[in-house]
């Protein structure tokens, strides 16, 4: 992982315990677990329909910039969501899945965050800027310059970022945290100097906020490293850790409304699921032990 911003953090934050984890999901289908606050300019939410992002990361429905008319050269478009944060110093985990069909120095997309508490402004992630009582970490895809975290056009294929808070500071004013829990705001920015080959823009799909509570330290989350074929899966599904060198402890089948339909313990990097007596649908597997939990999604089609 790469660190963006450092703060001088509070060593009380540092010395915290660890509180339950509580997860979302924004994958714009029927089975997200939290939606979008507000779209502005050209994002859109539904099924694209373009020459490049002609399909969603999980299929049908994506965040793009226009489902099916090339992206506009406007001024800059806001996808704004946020996260519950229980407490003064956290430690919350987001990543995301993006393509971006542009030609280079033509289209950018970022990510900001709020800080109402200190800046009271929307700040974007990366170059010099900080975040207030903690840092921030980010790996996978990305360009980092002088001034953000940047997601340049010129590479259509399907991207993975995550973006760490550790120890994150959000405050509505004086002392009010203490009294009302609030939410970590945060939005994906997109604008457009120019389109001339009238290019797709940027789409965006699965993604996932995890708030793991009290930060006590620096925890090292890796990116998904795992697959699982073949999808859709009819009475089985093969997991496949790669070249992992510690395996996680246990394998989880989540149904649309977050129960879990079946957990098996992982003995070898590639296992056999049986699916045989699951229903048909939509499921979220999910992998917990070292070093954190990570998901994928399958489809159930006997």
């Amino acid at each position: 992982m790469r660190t963006i911003g450092l703060a001088i953090f509070s060593t009380l934050f540092m010395q915290a315990n660890a509180q339950d984890q509580y997860s979302w999901n924004l994958n714009f289908d029927f089975n997200a677990t939290r939606s979008m606050d507000s779209l502005h300019g050209c994002w859109q939410i539904g099924a694209p329909q373009k020459t490049i992002l002609d399909s969603a990361y999980t299929t049908p429905f994506a965040l793009i910039t226009d489902t099916i008319l090339p992206y506009p050269v406007e001024e800059i478009s806001y996808a704004d969501f946020s996260v519950p944060v229980y407490s003064y110093g956290e430690y919350v985990v987001l990543s995301f899945r993006h393509r971006m069909d542009a030609d280079p120095e033509e289209a950018f997309g970022w990510l900001e965050y709020f800080d109402p508490g200190f800046d009271n402004a929307w700040i974007k992630v990366g170059g010099t800027s900080d975040w207030s009582y903690g840092f921030i970490l980010w790996s996978g895809d990305g360009l980092e310059t002088d001034s953000t975290l940047l997601f340049p056009g010129g590479d259509s294929a399907w991207k993975y970022t995550q973006v760490v808070w550790h120890c994150l500071g959000v405050f509505q004013g004086d002392l009010q945290r203490d009294e009302l829990p609030d939410s970590m705001r945060l939005r994906f920015s997109f604008q457009a100097l120019a389109n001339t080959n009238q290019r797709g823009g940027w789409m965006i799909d699965d993604i996932v906020l995890e708030n793991y509570g009290y930060c006590s330290g620096l925890p090292t989350i890796a990116a998904p490293s795992f697959s699982i074929m073949p999808n859709p899966a009819k009475d089985r599904m093969m997991l496949d850790l790669g070249q992992e060198k510690s395996y996680p402890q246990v394998v989880e089948l989540l149904n649309t409304f977050g129960a879990i339909v079946r957990s098996e313990s992982i003995r070898s990097s590639r296992q056999w699921i049986d699916l045989s007596n699951i229903p048909e649908g939509m499921y979220l597997v999910r992998l917990r032990g070292d070093p954190g939990s990570r998901t994928e999604r399958i489809i159930v089609q006997h």
